[in-house]
């Protein structure tokens, strides 16, 4: 009855919709065993609203990024599965969703692989990238069906419509975002196994509130941690005195392969970036304080890159790091 308390409303015909957002929020202030909490996996790649319009022969898609941009040149693979949708349910369609890229196993991968798609223009090009970087619209929100406007509706209604719309007409292209609702903790466990970027937390009854970052929606980052070397420091830019950031690395590549030593040198690690954030004035001090005496002009890396400022140390000192995920040539990401 609760579900049926809100009215559907016809679609105004206006510009499309900006989509709704989230607010970032701590793990420790969400209750995972909440029965009006609905969780969704956060998702590293390009939200998207698409609009679908039945047109003959082909139905007319736009996939609009959180600036209004129309992406559709770019992902000619996904329009193709929102138009085969259309040829099935030829109404007007307003869909809420993440384009991601897809790994060799078709699972969703990081937003570095996508990055190589965002800026093309010729078809030859994007279409010759679709192939080797394929990609898919994930979808978990419907905002519209047919004349009917759904955003009024609470989520819980608009997922029942959803599901109802998307049921045996996905494809590797085109895929209905899961959720799970009341059971937080198992969605926390699956996210913690299976490295998800983070978790998406939403009330059931919440209504879609287009270009609203509101607190029904939360997004709740999962940091990966690690320990690793530290080989150096570099010089402090602007105000921070001490140094700028810690030049740290590990005994093996992004692979779990040993460090590859040219001959005749004495490096060891592999280098994985810059640590430059999460430090107070004292825990600078008292770092200068310990890397000093290990200076060194040789460097510890078998593959940093050479840029002025660099002080490295003997490869004594150990750090853990948190940071969002390792890229695809072995370094932090947001550390």
């Amino acid at each position: 009855l609760r579900l049926m308390a809100r009215t559907v409303q016809p679609w105004r015909e206006d510009a499309p919709p900006a989509p709704m957002l989230a607010t970032p929020c701590a793990l420790d202030a969400v209750n995972l065993r909440s029965s009006s909490l609905v969780f969704e996996q956060k998702f590293d790649g390009i939200r998207a609203i698409a609009v679908v319009d039945p047109a003959h022969p082909l139905a007319r898609v736009q996939l609009l990024s959180r600036n209004g941009n129309d992406k559709a040149a770019q992902f000619p693979d996904i329009v193709r599965a929102l138009r085969e949708l259309s040829a099935q349910v030829p109404v007007p369609l307003v869909l809420d969703g993440e384009i991601v890229a897809l790994d060799h196993r078709g699972r969703p991968t990081s937003f570095t692989a996508l990055q190589g798609r965002m800026h093309l223009t010729g078809a030859r090009d994007i279409e010759a990238r679709s192939a080797t970087v394929p990609s898919a619209l994930i979808v978990f929100d419907l905002l519209r069906e047919g004349s009917d406007d759904l955003r009024p509706l609470p989520l819980a209604a608009r997922r029942a419509r959803l599901e109802h719309l998307l049921h045996v007409r996905t494809s590797e292209r085109l895929r209905e975002g899961t959720f799970t609702a009341g059971d937080g903790q198992h969605v926390l466990a699956q996210a913690e196994r299976e490295d998800w970027e983070g978790l998406i937390v939403k009330d059931a009854d919440a209504p879609y509130l287009s270009g609203v970052r509101a607190r029904t929606w939360r997004k709740v980052k999962l940091h990966k941690r690690a320990t690793l070397v530290i080989g150096g420091w570099t010089d402090p830019k602007g105000t921070r005195s001490g140094f700028g950031a810690l030049m740290v690395g590990r005994p093996s590549d992004a692979r779990g392969q040993p460090a590859r030593v040219p001959r005749g040198s004495t490096a060891t690690l592999c280098y994985a970036g810059n640590v430059g954030t999460g430090f107070s004035d004292a825990t600078i001090s008292d770092l200068l304080t310990r890397l000093r005496p290990l200076a060194t002009a040789v460097s510890p890396f078998v593959d940093a890159p050479k840029a002025r400022g660099q002080h490295f140390v003997e490869p004594r000192l150990l750090c853990e790091v948190r940071f969002t995920e390792w890229t695809p040539e072995g370094h932090l990401r947001h550390p």
